[in-house]
């Protein structure tokens, strides 16, 4: 379990450093909610964590509110083109 959450941390600091935003925080400001959204997408994306297990790791959030902020960023990145845009940028800053 060590090595999944290992691979979450990695995905959050790297957002944090891209967004320069605390994503584990409990702000509802729109510009952390946004890059917490994003952690969390690219997080059940990219492990095997079960959105209970996300939900834990983010501060004991309900498994609800892990599907609501994955189905988020799927539905801007689906119609915002500046989203996309800003979604690219941060995968491309992983290789």
């Amino acid at each position: 379990m060590d090595t999944i959450f290992s691979s979450a941390e990695k995905i959050i600091r790297r957002v944090e450093k891209f967004t320069g935003k605390r994503v584990r925080n409990k702000s509802r400001k729109r510009d952390i909610v946004d890059a917490r959204h994003i952690s969390i997408y690219l997080i059940r994306n990219n492990t095997s964590l079960s959105y209970h297990q996300i939900g834990i790791y983010f501060g004991h959030k309900h498994h609800a509110t892990i599907i609501h902020a994955c189905k988020s960023v799927e539905d801007l990145l689906k119609v915002d083109k500046n989203y996309q845009n800003q979604y690219q940028k941060l995968i491309d800053s992983f290789n």
